[in-house]
């Protein structure tokens, strides 16, 4: 193998390096939650439950827990703004609970983002001929209240629930993985300068 064909191996070995060098995922982590509890709230075909929620952490949410007594079906509902919301739902979908456990919803397809301290909903919706036994806990939660059907049932009760996010980047600070990339690109590029101005020299001899 030639000095040359040596070089160039060299050259694309940092790069390849450098370039396969992920930053860091952002990891989803927890940001608001409230409960368990003990009490249930009736959730019957036609009620509708909204918990008002103050996001804590700016940047995308993409899922939520939340705690049943009951083993049943029931709608879960995710919407912007602070309740009642009667418009278009940003986020449906059925679920199944189980009992005395924590029911997972991954809400990454519906790129809910949202900015420390704006208001959102978590809604859950009697589905007929099942009813489902929320779960709530007495006044722990400061960020909203719990409603139904469009009041306030009790200002002292809120839903169990943990929401996650993963938070945004800071656009004005580099990932790791671009510093890498790009400090691989200025050492292939002086690297591959080197190598042809050794074959300039050399063919001028």
């Amino acid at each position: 193998m030639t000095r040359h064909n040596t070089f160039d191996l060299a050259v694309a070995a940092v790069i390849a390096v450098l370039l396969a060098r992920g930053g860091p995922a952002s990891a989803a982590i927890i940001d608001q939650q409230n409960g368990p509890g003990n009490t249930s709230f009736n959730g019957s075909a036609g009620f509708n439950w909204e918990q008002g929620v103050t996001a804590g952490i700016t940047g995308q949410l993409v899922g939520v827990d939340i705690w049943d007594n009951s083993a049943t079906s029931t709608t879960l509902t995710i919407n912007r703004g602070a309740p009642w919301q009667s418009d278009a739902n940003d986020f449906s979908q059925t679920i199944s609970t189980t009992p005395g456990t924590w029911t997972h919803v991954d809400l990454s397809s519906a790129n809910l983002q949202f900015t420390a301290g704006d208001q959102f909903s978590i809604g859950l919706i009697g589905l007929f001929p099942s009813s489902f036994n929320g779960s709530s806990v007495v006044d722990q939660y400061s960020g909203g209240t719990l409603w139904l059907n469009n009041a306030v049932p009790n200002s002292i009760w809120d839903m169990s629930f943990r929401t996650y996010v993963e938070p945004a980047q800071s656009a004005a600070v580099p990932e790791p993985a671009s510093l890498a990339i790009w400090a691989g690109i200025g050492i292939g590029s002086v690297l591959i300068g080197q190598r042809r101005s050794l074959k300039t020299r050399s063919l001028a001899t």
